[in-house]
């Protein structure tokens, strides 16, 4: 386990994050037990399923990317909770498209994607420092 952080001001952060980070998980179990039996599902899900994938990586990006530009005149904490939001939704999309019966491949790939963009926004003390230089510049 890592070292608490010398700033307790980190401490909310790192608590939301390993929270959320949960929560993923959950999504996970809960479309494997509420998933229909075969061919209980909603019709062909296959275009919703390509759709869905194709949303969650944009929003995934978004987190990554796009929300330390964007997001460059809030808090830190703002900021954050913004990016871990973001990521979770990718792995709501999974949810959602295993309750709709689809294979679970992309209730899969798609938690995986949140997963990894939930871990990309790991609250640590540099990425901090990072978004208040940002802010200090916006």
């Amino acid at each position: 386990m890592a070292n608490p952080p010398k700033d307790p001001t980190m401490q909310v952060p790192l608590i939301l994050w390993a929270a959320m980070l949960v929560s993923h998980i959950l999504f996970l179990v809960v479309g494997h037990v509420a998933r229909p039996p075969d061919g209980a599902g909603a019709g062909d899900v296959q275009m919703i399923s390509i759709t869905l994938t194709g949303v969650g990586v944009v929003v995934a990006l978004l987190s990554a990317l796009g929300v330390p530009l964007f997001a460059r005149t809030q808090a830190f904490l703002t900021a954050m909770i913004l990016r871990f939001a973001l990521a979770e939704a990718v792995s709501i999309f999974g949810l959602t498209l295993a309750m709709l019966g689809a294979d679970m491949q992309w209730t899969y790939a798609l938690t995986a994607l949140g997963v990894m963009a939930h871990i990309a926004a790991f609250p640590s003390e540099r990425e901090r420092e990072a978004h208040e230089r940002r802010r200090g510049g916006a």
